[in-house]
């Protein structure tokens, strides 16, 4: 299942010309997708979820907040959200006004879930 959630995350990034992003399984395992490189500010991805705890505690945060969760630091900007007990999470620059970058988060985030249900079922 693992394979096809990151397969769906990467159509996703493609169609949304999204850089970087990173799913973290309900195991705790982690796997990057894209170049954080093309990142303005490439290590912000690794502040968010550095080790075992801050993944948890981000869970946390996610599944007791309205998602799509989004995160910015400059002008790298996130999509959080979960699908079952795992995350994916979109890293992208951008200076678009916070109104504009919620409209696209939310696209997004409903086009990620949407395509991992197609991927799995």
């Amino acid at each position: 299942m693992t394979d096809s959630i990151i397969k769906a995350i990467e159509k996703v990034m493609e169609e949304s010309n999204i850089p970087f992003g990173i799913y973290i399984s309900e195991h705790g395992e982690k796997f990057e997708m894209g170049d954080s490189g093309a990142l303005k500010n490439p290590d912000f991805p690794r502040t968010l979820f550095y080790d075992e705890t801050s993944t948890k505690e981000m869970y946390e945060y996610l599944e007791s907040n309205i998602q799509p969760r989004m995160i910015s630091q400059g002008e790298v900007k996130t999509i959080i959200g979960t699908y079952g007990g795992s995350i994916f999470a979109f890293f992208l620059n951008s200076s678009d006004h916070v109104l504009e970058h919620h409209k696209l988060a939310k696209r997004v985030h409903k086009k990620t879930l949407s395509q991992i249900e197609n991927e799995i079922y």
